[in-house]
């Protein structure tokens, strides 16, 4: 503002008399400027030339008028003086990368074991503070989104509003698509590939109506006529667009995904090379949701972009799975992913951060095959820390025997209380041997969460159903076999439990049966699991479980975000 102003202020100009009743008149009473505290010098002398000014370029009375009362004006006054205040303060960051800095003082606190060390690390860790500093570090390397440019003094001022973009065309695609509505015969953008230099300029969005390229104008043009435009054209090239209605996002930017894809595989993909591919249980970064159909996402440990069919999308196919399957490769046929209890899964789960509280820590479930080392695995782990971790003790309707004592081997009820509870969905696994019913009760798995310890279950992957809630917030680990010449190797000196007459060696069959049954397991449930364990020698597996249930305790975990903003937990 000081240069323009010096450059236009070379001397006050002399007002000539006027009639108290002309436009000028008006004019030269407002011909003084106060801020109240004292008067802006760049803005007294812009005042000081405009009547010079308005001369030169002959402008009407009324916008002399304007711009004379506009410059005076009360709120224009205060937000100069605001506005010079704050820059009289030249603030600079003293530091313009405080994420690495957070990281490396979290380095230096994982080797002290203080308390102290850990509270501070578990604050560095949350979502806020690292949201802080990345909102920071931005403001510091002033990392704003790039400025909309100056419209052409061409443009037609329409009944609708319009913005025109210039984008310097190179051998890189612009990364935008359209389309042809139907029902107006407009030329609208579909979708913008997240990276692209249309989503760069940040000026171009989906669903904005495309007029003019280059000044030709493209309606009731074909997208290869428009094309063709595009093509014979380098350097700058202008869009005008009628800016379109923005859409509204899904609440959630993270997903894990319920079955795997592969775009290679996808013979609806509009674009198999800009596909990404994925594995069930992988999470998802959302980036973006404009096409109806087809999102684009990267994986939480690969920030490359592609595109990944929506859930919209999805569930068109699912419904019609029974004419055939959907992907050449039957690893992406969700039939073979659903679990029969959870019918209405989706396809993709929203998950945030859960971060561990303590005192309050989750129950760690292992799930596998009968005959895979479960109960081994369980029995190690509590053995390993007996005050720490700690398993349920089940209910029965049997008789106590003599040197039994209640809540020690079981909880003796009766047969009636137990039919019950079962009815009431309060025992997370029950069965019936020789007469009598065994049961494990959600209750007693509540108990343990609630003294503070954590509870280690191995039961069947049915009790999932129940125990997978916000409340108890379980961390699922499913125990798979290694390959069939490994797992007979390490068995060899295991007894089989599947006869209950004698021990005996496991066969050849038993060992394929664990093979089928774990395949089966995992490909029902494995929606469930949060990590999988295979247990080839069980010392070295047991390592791998303290490894996987400390991390537990100490770090953060997606899980669904319904179970984070829990209060519960």
């Amino acid at each position: 503002m000081n240069c323009f102003c010096c450059s236009l202020h070379k001397k006050k100009p002399k007002i000539k008399d006027q009639p108290i009743d002309s436009p000028n008149a008006q004019i030269m009473s407002a011909g003084v400027y106060h801020n109240g505290t004292g008067c802006d010098t760049a803005l007294q002398n812009l005042l000081d030339s405009l009547d010079q000014v308005c001369e030169k370029v002959d402008t009407p009375v009324e916008d002399h008028l304007f711009l004379t009362q506009l410059l005076q004006n009360k709120n224009l006054q205060s937000l100069i003086t605001v506005h010079n205040k704050i820059n009289s303060q030249c603030v600079q960051p003293t530091y313009q990368d405080v994420n690495r800095l957070a990281r490396d003082v979290k380095d230096l606190l994982s080797s002290n074991n203080c308390k102290e060390s850990a509270e501070l690390k578990e604050i560095l860790e949350r979502p806020h503070v690292k949201a802080l500093f990345q909102a920071h570090d931005q403001i510091a390397r002033k990392d704003f989104l790039p400025a909309l440019p100056d419209v052409p003094f061409e443009v037609e001022e329409d009944d609708e509003s319009v913005k025109v973009v210039q984008l310097i065309k190179n051998t890189e695609p612009l990364g935008a698509t359209i389309k042809i509505d139907e029902a107006s015969d407009a030329v609208v953008v579909s979708r913008i590939v997240r990276g692209s230099v249309a989503d760069r300029s940040g000026l171009i969005n989906v669903g904005d109506e495309l007029r003019e390229v280059n000044g030709v104008r493209v309606k009731g043009k074909s997208p290869l006529d428009i094309l063709a435009i595009l093509q014979c054209r380098e350097g700058t090239i202008t869009f005008k667009l009628v800016p379109g209605v923005p859409p509204k996002h899904a609440p959630s930017d993270q997903v894990r995904a319920n079955f795997c894809y592969d775009p290679m595989n996808d013979t609806l993909n509009p674009k198999p090379d800009s596909g990404l591919a994925y594995r069930r249980g992988d999470v998802l970064h959302i980036v973006s949701r404009q096409d109806p159909d087809w999102w684009q996402a990267h994986l939480d440990n690969d920030l490359r972009i592609g595109i990944i069919p929506s859930p919209s999308l999805l569930k068109k196919r699912i419904h019609n799975f029974q004419n055939g399957n959907l992907y050449k490769n039957n690893e992406t046929n969700l039939n073979n992913y659903i679990d029969p209890d959870a019918k209405d899964i989706s396809v993709y789960e929203e998950v945030a951060l859960l971060h561990p509280v303590p005192g309050r820590y989750r129950p760690i479930v292992l799930i596998g095959a009968p005959g895979i080392g479960r109960n081994e695995l369980k029995q190690k782990l509590i053995s390993y820390d007996p005050v720490h971790y700690k398993t349920t003790i089940p209910h029965t309707s049997r008789m106590p025997k003599s040197w039994e004592e209640e809540g020690k081997e079981y909880y003796f009820v009766s047969r009636e209380i137990m039919e019950q509870g079962i009815r009431d969905g309060k025992f997370v696994e029950y069965g019936e041997y020789k007469g009598n019913l065994y049961g494990t009760s959600l209750e007693s798995v509540f108990t343990i969460v609630r003294s503070g310890r954590v509870c280690i279950l191995n039961p069947h992957p049915q009790a999932l159903k129940l125990l997978c809630t916000a409340e108890l917030k379980p961390y699922v680990i499913f125990v798979k076999p290694p390959p069939f010449e490994l797992l007979k190797e390490t068995r060899n000196n295991a007894q089989s439990s599947f006869d209950e007459n004698y021990s005996r060696g496991f066969t050849d069959k038993e060992l394929q049966d664990i093979i089928d049954n774990s395949w089966h397991i995992e490909r029902v449930y494995g929606y469930r699991f949060n990590a999988t364990l295979a247990n080839e020698e069980i010392n070295k597996s047991f390592k791998e479980l303290l490894t996987v249930v400390k991390r537990v305790e100490t770090e953060p975990d997606w899980a669904p975000t319904h179970w984070v903003l829990d209060a519960c937990y």
